[in-house]
C-alpha cells in the first residue's frame, strides 16, 4: 500500500479523538493522559500528543500512531487496520498487498458471510421476526444490531459459504460448524463484535419450544477471533455512550442489551456465554469510573452480581445496582414501561445499601442477633474490595447504623475479618497471582519476574535468550523464583521438576495463560521483550533509589567528592532510564 494513502489517513483521523474512543483521556498540559489500556496500572502513565499525534505509554513502553494503536487493541494485522482506518477516513484504497489475503482477513470474510445469511433467513422466517416484535423488539433494532434466524437444516450455512468459495474446514475453525454440520440450528442469532465492531463470533437463542438435552442458548467456542472472557456484548456500539456518560449499564443478555438500547440506554452491554471476568471490567474501566449491574433479580442472578461486584471493585470502579422487580429482567421490564426501566436506572443504589435492604428490610435484627453476623459476613468481602479507606468508614458507619449495632464494633469486627483473609491467603513464597488481586506487598518488580517465569515455563524456546545469569537468579524476590529459574537455565523440563516446584510452575502458567493468548511467534516475542523491557525498568529504579539514598548519607557527612562521583552515576543511569 502506498505510503501517500497511509498518510492521508492519518491526516484525517485525529489521534486524540480516535484513542478517546477507547480509552477515558484527561488533558495533562498540552498532551492527554489516561491509565495505559495495555498493562493494569492505577497512576497514568499513557500519553498521547495532540502536536505529534503519536501516544506512548512511560510504563509498558509501547506507543506509535492511530495504526499501531488499533493494531495493539483490537489484535489485527497491518492490512486489517489499514482498511478499518481508510473506511473511517474515507480514503479509498487504490491497491492490496499480498498480506491482505492473510488467513485472518479471509476468516473474517467467512464470518460476515455468515452473518449476511443469518439476516437473509431471518427476512424469510417471518414467524421468527414475529415472535422477537412480541418480545418488544422494532425491525430496525434487530436490523442495527444485525439479529438472524439460523434454519432448521444440518447443512444450510455451509452450502451457502461453499458458494462462496468457503471450505468446510475454515467454517469449523471459526465455530459456525461440528464436522460437515452446522453448529446452529433452528436458533435466533445474535452476531458478536470485537470493539471495532468485527463479527467474531456468534450467540444462538434456540427457537420454539426448547428440546431435552439441548440448551437454550449455545455460543460459538473458543477461536482465533472470539474469547468468551473479554468480549461484551454491544460493546462496539456502547463505548462512545460510555466514555461520554461516564458510566456503563452492564445486563445478563443480548436481549436485554437490545432492549436497553431500544430504549435510549446505548451504554449498556452484556456479558456473552460466561461470568462477569477481570477481562470484561478491564475494558470498561478504561472509558468510565461507574458500573451499574441491572442483573434479573432472582438467586441466580443476585449472586452473579456479588461476584462481579468484588471484580468490578478490584478494577477500581464505582458500582451501583438497578433494583428490578421480582420476576422480571431488564428486556421484559422495557416491553413493559421504558419510563419505569430509566426511572430504575437513575435510582440505582449504591451495592452496600442494596445488599442491606435485602438483608433488612425491617428492624429484625434488633432482635435477632445471629443475622447480624450473617449480614456482615454478606458485606465485609466487598468492603475489602474497596480501594479507598474513606468509603469504607462510610460503609460501616453505614452497616452499623442499619444494623443497630455500636460502629466501633462493626469497625472491630471489619478488622478482625481483614486480618483472618489476610492469614488465610498468606501462602509459600511465589504464591500471590500475578497481576491484580495477589497480595499487597507484591511489587511491579516480582510481578514481572513470575510473569517472565511464566513465559518461559509455557515456552521453553525463549530460555537461551533469557540468559538466566547467577546474578540475576540470586536477585530473585522469591526462594522458589530462584530455584525455578536455576534448573530452567540448567535445561531442566517442567515434567521433571519435584512435585512442590511443579505445582509453583502450574500456577505461574495458568495465571500468564488467563492473561495472554498469543496466536504466533511474533505475539510471543513481541509480549517477552515487553516483560523483560520493564523488568530491565524495574531494576534500575531500584537502583537509582539505592543511589539517592547513598547520595543523602554523602552529603550529610559532607564528602563532597564521594558525592560528585555518585551524581555522575546517577546521571548516567537515569539518562538510561529515560531511554
Amino acid at each position: 500500500m502506498s505510503s501517500p494513502q497511509v498518510e492521508e489517513i492519518k491526516a484525517r483521523i485525529d489521534a486524540v479523538a480516535f484513542i478517546e474512543g477507547y480509552v477515558r483521556l484527561a488533558k495533562a498540559g498540552i498532551n492527554f493522559k489516561a491509565r495505559c489500556p495495555f498493562h493494569n496500572e492505577r497512576t497514568p502513565s499513557f500519553m498521547v500528543s495532540a502536536s505529534r499525534q503519536t501516544w506512548h505509554c512511560f510504563g509498558c513502553g509501547k506507543g506509535g500512531d492511530i495504526f499501531t494503536f488499533l493494531m495493539e487493541m483490537e489484535g489485527m494485522e497491518f492490512p486489517e487496520a489499514l482498511r478499518v482506518l481508510a473506511e473511517r477516513a474515507g480514503v479509498a484504497l487504490t491497491r492490496e498487498t499480498p498480506q491482505a489475503h492473510s488467513e485472518r482477513t479471509h476468516l473474517l470474510a467467512l464470518l460476515e458471510a455468515a452473518t449476511r445469511f443469518y439476516e437473509a433467513q431471518l427476512r424469510e422466517h417471518t414467524e421468527v421476526g414475529e415472535y422477537l416484535k412480541g418480545r418488544g423488539l422494532t425491525g430496525q433494532t434487530a436490523k442495527h444490531f444485525r439479529v438472524g434466524f439460523a434454519p432448521d437444516q444440518w447443512d444450510g450455512l455451509l452450502n451457502y459459504l461453499a458458494g462462496k468459495g468457503y471450505r468446510m474446514q475454515e467454517a469449523e475453525k471459526v465455530g459456525l460448524a461440528i464436522g460437515s454440520h452446522d453448529r446452529f440450528r433452528n436458533r435466533i442469532m445474535f452476531p458478536l463484535a470485537d470493539s471495532a465492531g468485527r463479527i467474531v463470533g456468534f450467540t444462538g437463542r434456540i427457537f420454539g419450544t426448547e428440546p431435552e438435552g439441548v440448551g437454550k442458548y449455545i455460543n460459538t467456542p473458543q477461536t482465533i477471533f472470539y474469547d468468551k472472557s473479554k468480549l461484551l456484548y454491544a460493546f462496539d456500539k456502547a463505548k462512545h455512550a460510555i466514555r461520554r456518560q461516564n458510566v456503563c449499564v452492564l445486563v445478563e443478555g443480548q436481549m436485554d442489551a437490545l432492549m436497553a438500547h431500544q430504549a435510549g440506554t446505548v451504554n449498556a452491554v452484556a456479558v456473552s456465554g460466561t461470568a462477569l471476568t477481570p477481562l470484561h471490567l478491564q475494558h470498561i474501566r478504561r472509558l468510565c469510573e461507574q458500573v451499574i449491574f441491572a442483573f434479573d433479580p432472582d438467586t441466580a442472578g443476585l449472586a452473579a452480581s456479588r461476584r462481579g461486584i468484588e471484580l468490578a471493585y478490584e478494577a477500581g470502579l464505582e458500582v451501583k445496582i438497578a433494583a428490578l422487580p421480582h420476576g422480571k429482567d431488564p428486556a421484559d421490564m422495557i416491553a413493559s414501561s421504558q419510563e419505569h426501566w430509566q426511572n430504575t436506572l437513575a435510582s440505582a443504589k449504591e451495592s452496600i445499601a442494596f445488599f442491606l435492604e435485602t438483608f433488612s428490610p425491617t428492624n429484625s435484627y434488633e432482635v435477632e442477633p445471629h443475622k447480624k453476623n450473617r449480614a456482615a459476613k454478606e458485606l465485609f468481602p466487598l468492603l475489602a474490595r474497596m480501594e479507598s479507606h474513606m468509603v469504607r468508614a462510610h460503609w460501616l458507619q453505614t452497616i452499623a447504623h442499619h444494623l443497630r449495632a455500636p460502629e466501633e464494633s462493626v469497625a472491630e469486627d471489619f478488622k478482625n475479618f481483614l486480618r483472618k483473609k489476610k492469614n488465610d491467603t498468606i501462602q509459600t513464597p511465589l504464591n500471590p497471582p500475578l497481576g491484580k488481586g495477589g497480595s499487597e506487598g507484591v511489587t511491579r518488580h516480582q510481578l514481572l519476574e513470575e510473569k517472565l517465569l511464566g513465559m518461559l515455563l509455557l515456552y521453553p524456546a525463549l530460555v537461551p535468550r533469557a540468559a538466566l545469569e547467577e546474578k540475576q537468579i540470586s536477585a530473585y524476590h522469591t526462594l522458589h523464583g530462584a530455584v525455578l529459574a536455576d534448573r530452567l537455565a540448567k535445561g531442566e523440563a517442567y515434567a521433571d521438576f519435584p512435585d512442590d516446584l511443579r505445582a509453583q510452575a502450574s500456577r505461574l502458567m495458568s495465571a500468564l495463560e488467563q492473561s495472554f493468548s498469543p496466536q504466533n511467534d511474533e505475539e510471543i516475542t513481541a509480549e517477552y521483550n515487553a516483560i523483560t523491557r520493564g523488568l530491565s525498568q524495574e531494576i534500575l529504579k531500584e537502583e537509582l533509589t539505592g543511589l539517592r539514598l547513598v547520595i543523602a548519607e554523602a552529603e550529610r557527612k559532607g564528602a563532597q567528592e564521594e558525592k560528585q562521583k555518585l551524581l555522575e552515576e546517577f546521571s548516567k543511569k537515569i539518562t538510561t532510564y529515560g531511554t
